[in-house]
């Protein structure tokens, strides 16, 4: 006995034809901004968590710690070890 199957695949297409990861990715990017522009806004108006003001200090006192050593690995090279 023959017989024939025939296989359809049926491919959902959107009306806009924009692919769907592009939409997703565009709408991350809107809410990306929105975000930064709030917190844009609260730095604006002087509005910090007392978390945000010690993880500053403590960058600001890393940063001169490192420019300290620096200053040292500098000074050491200069000299000739």
């Amino acid at each position: 006995m023959d017989v024939a199957a025939t296989v359809t695949i049926a491919h959902p297409h959107s009306s806009s034809g924009t692919p769907t990861a592009a939409v997703a990715l565009a709408v991350i990017a809107v809410l990306l901004v929105l975000a930064a522009g709030a917190w844009g806004f609260a730095r604006w108006l002087g509005i910090e968590p007392g978390w945000w003001q010690t993880l500053r200090r403590t960058f600001a006192e890393a940063g001169w710690h490192a420019g300290a050593a620096w200053a040292d690995f500098a000074d050491w090279l200069r000299v000739g070890r």
